[in-house]
């Protein structure tokens, strides 16, 4: 699992499903923290949060973004403020034995992603982003390693919870979250009704992820 925490601290969570225990790994690694001067843009702008005081700031967001392959090998994850996907193989986050400074150096920069706050991976390790500033899924080739638009419309407005359905289409809902009062300058300007939309990919995936 991902968390986000205060930016600094985001780090990843690692769940041992038959003693119930949880780990906090990689925590504010390079690969989990929001990258500086990387703003979220969304609707042609940047998106703005509104602090307690009425301050508006620019949302420093960690590590969301999570997907795993079809093998189980390797996790894809990155800050969604952030252009670089990374990778481990999974082994590597269950392995108790590694100091943190091993563990981080299993690190991989593996490719190129746009501000997002999901992902998720289909069965031939095409890469999909809810791609939060061109209201679009944008792709990451597993072949030629290049990131492009997928698919883009105006409906894709904040893109959220992507995963695969049993008809190997890719689903995800538009939450336009960025016209919330909290993400905009305290006006509410979301427009309903939030949509629950489906793509066909470039190949299935399984269910769930």
């Amino acid at each position: 699992m991902t968390d986000p925490a205060g930016g600094a601290t985001a780090a990843l969570i690692v769940v041992d499903l038959r003693s119930n225990l949880a780990r906090r790994v990689l925590q504010g690694h390079y690969s989990v923290v929001p990258v500086p001067d990387s703003p979220i843009m969304a609707d042609g702008k940047p998106v703005q949060a509104r602090r307690a005081d009425g301050a508006a700031v620019m949302p420093q967001t960690g590590v969301v973004p999570v997907a795993c392959d079809r093998k189980g090998e390797w996790v894809y994850f990155g800050p969604a403020n952030g252009r670089t996907v990374y990778r481990i193989r999974a082994e590597h986050l269950r392995d108790t034995g590694l100091t943190p400074i091993e563990l981080a150096s299993r690190v991989d920069g593996y490719g190129e992603k746009p501000a997002c706050v999901s992902m998720t991976i289909d069965n031939k390790g095409n890469l999909y982003f809810g791609d939060l500033a061109q209201n679009a899924i944008s792709v990451l080739d597993a072949k030629e390693q290049k990131l492009r638009v997928y698919f883009s419309d105006p409906l894709i407005s904040w893109p959220g919870g992507l995963c695969f359905g049993p008809d190997d289409k890719l689903y995800f809902f538009a939450s336009q979250l960025h016209r919330s009062p909290f993400l905009n300058r305290g006006k509410n300007e979301v427009q309903p009704p939030i949509q629950l939309l489906r793509l066909k990919a470039i190949a299935g995936g399984q269910v769930g992820r």
